[in-house]
């Protein structure tokens, strides 16, 4: 059986923060689901979204309100989610909806092995992977774009 350590991640978010969103990955089905609770994390009224976009096993998922969520001005929270497929994914998804995300905002590449955790930061405006291939890359939340790969000593540079 596989662990399945940072397949759980939770955000608490809306106004005076009495909202609870759980994010879940590893299901066999190459998804990944967000429980959004019901007030003050009651399951009454619970509300899942299943979204299937990686081509294998989503292996990490992280989450962040989205600004504006600590005020009361929005109910988005951001999603990154790591996958055996080698891509991480972006995600903005409005937690008051029914229908689950379509498509992520961006697609993050340059793993060459499965990603095995993600982390996400809205005010610092970066993600993060890290692959079985010995790599962590980082990305910016805002464009998507490439920042920066960090190896670990005597891993091949060449790559």
């Amino acid at each position: 059986m596989e662990r399945l350590t940072g397949c759980f991640a939770a955000a608490i978010f809306g106004k005076d923060r009495q909202n609870l969103v759980v994010g879940s990955c590893g299901h066999w089905d190459c998804t990944w689901r967000l429980h959004v609770m019901g007030h003050n994390g009651s399951i009454k009224g619970l509300m899942t979204h299943v979204v299937a976009h990686h081509k294998n096993i989503v292996t990490a998922i992280a989450m962040c309100p989205s600004p504006g969520s600590g005020t009361g001005e929005s109910t988005s929270v951001y999603v990154v989610t790591g996958s055996k497929d080698t891509t991480g994914m972006l995600w903005e998804v409005e937690v008051a909806s029914k229908t689950p995300p379509e498509k992520p905002i961006h697609i993050l590449f340059g793993h060459d092995d499965a990603v095995s955790a993600v982390a996400i930061d809205a005010d610092l405006d970066m993600v993060a992977s890290v692959s079985l291939d010995g790599t962590c890359i980082v990305h910016t939340l805002k464009s998507g774009v490439y920042t920066l790969t960090i190896r670990p000593p005597g891993l091949d540079d060449s790559r």
